[in-house]
């Protein structure tokens, strides 16, 4: 079902954006792991790779995500 919504928005022109995940590894999960999705991991401060971000080959960009209080 989820390919299906996917899918859905993206014949209507909405733009997905998900997060890459907290679990600090390369695994592919959905829907970042999907091509048509725009994975965002989380950065620290000095714009590197935060300890907790998941990382590799689905990630296309990284977004402030290290010590903010949410």
């Amino acid at each position: 079902y989820l390919r299906e919504a996917i899918d859905y928005a993206l014949n209507n022109g909405v733009t997905i954006v998900a997060a890459a995940g907290n679990n600090n590894n390369n695994a592919a999960i959905l829907p970042c792991s999907s091509y048509d999705i725009i994975c965002v991991g989380a950065a620290t401060i000095n714009g590197e790779l935060a300890e907790f971000s998941n990382y590799g080959g689905e990630v296309d960009v990284l977004a402030p995500g290290d010590e903010i209080v949410s």
